[in-house]
Parts: structure tokens; sequence; C-alpha cells
């Protein structure tokens, strides 16, 4: 009687720590579900055309764990993507097409005609800061160490940590990159042309002139090859527009 109540007795032991591992594993689970379902809301948010700040800013503020390892996790998810969405905003806001477009308009080739030193600066100083913006955005996505750096000094099981890596890593837009990436090449190839249009115009100063709203060349030759040169820049505008 004694040996079967004993056998019993671990077979009751057992079960309570099965039934407690069990309900510990399913309650992460769901925890780990819930963070999921976090992410997944804020990366459909960042894939919408028009991004609104405060769709993007009422998911990445919010927190649905106050303490605990799940805590730390959901608030490194958020501060990551917080930072990923600023680096996406500034990079995407140089890139806009509206910070070109008054370069070769008659005011500005009248205005600042017929050496455009300022508006080369100008092209110059952007051009430095659309690279250092997306250096920030490409490293943001693509480099693990800056994406650990979020958990890093936390105190926190490597369980968590990979936990959180994983989460970043999978639920991330593959595409994200990308389209950034294009736009970005694009972009810089449309700097170079506006450099190009405007060292046209310096070097050839003596054969065009401004009239009232119409840039008018003594030569046809020279008015082609500055026609050449902005189609190009129509032709990427149009694309950027399209792809948009």
């Amino acid at each position: 009687m004694k040996k079967g109540r004993v056998i019993f007795t671990v077979l009751v032991m057992l079960l309570i720590i099965a039934c407690f591992i069990f309900a510990k594993v399913f309650n992460d689970l769901k925890k780990e579900n819930r963070i999921k379902t976090e992410i997944k809301e804020i990366v459909k948010v960042f894939g919408t055309e028009n991004i609104d700040d405060d769709d993007v800013n009422a998911i990445i503020d919010r927190r649905i764990y106050k303490k605990g390892n799940y805590a730390k996790v959901e608030d490194a998810v958020k501060n990551y993507y917080k930072d990923l969405y600023s680096y996406q905003k500034n990079i995407t806001f140089l890139m806009d097409d509206e910070n070109f477009i008054n370069y070769l308009t008659v005011e500005n080739i009248s205005s600042d005609g017929k050496d455009f030193l300022k508006s080369k600066s100008n092209l110059q100083t952007t051009k430095s800061q659309i690279n250092d913006k997306y250096q920030q955005f490409d490293n943001q996505l693509n480099d693990d160490a800056v994406k650990i750096s979020y958990i890093f000094d936390m105190k926190i099981d490597k369980y968590y940590q990979n936990l959180y890596l994983e989460f970043i890593n999978q639920y991330t837009p593959s595409n994200l990159t990308d389209d950034i990436k294009d736009k970005y090449d694009q972009t810089l190839k449309k700097i170079d042309l506006y450099n190009e249009a405007l060292d046209f115009l310096a070097t050839n100063k003596d054969h065009w002139k401004t009239t009232g709203d119409v840039l008018t060349f003594d030569d046809t030759a020279l008015f082609e090859e500055y026609k050449k040169i902005t189609d190009q820049i129509d032709e990427l505008t149009l694309q950027q527009t399209s792809e948009s």
C-alpha cells in the first residue's frame, strides 16, 4: 500500500508540474502572440500609401505589458520601430520631388544665374543629407548590431533578446529596403542631372536669356542639348510618381 501511495503521490506531483509547465508555456505563447499582433499593426501602418503620424504614434507609444520580460521585449520592439519610422520619414521627405522642382524654373534661373552658386551648393547639401539619412535607415533595417542595441543593455535573458531579434527580422517588410533604395538611387541620379543642367547653363551663359517666364537660347543645337537633360529629369520624375 505504501509503495502504491508513493507512486500515486509522485504521479500527482508530476501531473501538477506538467500542468504548471503547460500553463506557463501557454501564457508565454499568448504574450508572444500579442506582441506579434502589435508588430503586424505597426508594419501595416508603415505600408499604407499616406502614412499618418498619429496612427503610427498611437501604436508605438502604447504598451500592453507594464512589467516583466515581455514588457522589455515590447519596449525594445516599439523603440526600434519608432526610430525606423523616423528614419524612413526623414529620407522620404528629403527625396520628395517638391524639393527640386524650382531649380530649373525661369524665376530661379534669373535670380541665381548665371553661375548658379547658390543652387549648386543647395543641391550638394541636400545630396549629403540624403546620403546620411539613407545610411541611418539602411543600418536600422539591415544591421543586427543596431537592432540588438535596443535590448542589449536591459537585464534580460538571452532567450528574450533572441526572441526580440526574431520578431524584428521576421515581421519587418522585406520590400521596405527595396522601395526606398530604388527611390534613393533615382533621386541621386536626378540631383546629378540638375547639376548637369546648371553646369550647362553656366558654361553657355552667353547664349541664353530669360524674358518674362521664358528661357530662350540663341542656338538651336544648345537648346536641344539642354532639353535632353531636362527630358531625363522629367522621365525620372514620372517614373517616381508612377511607383509611389
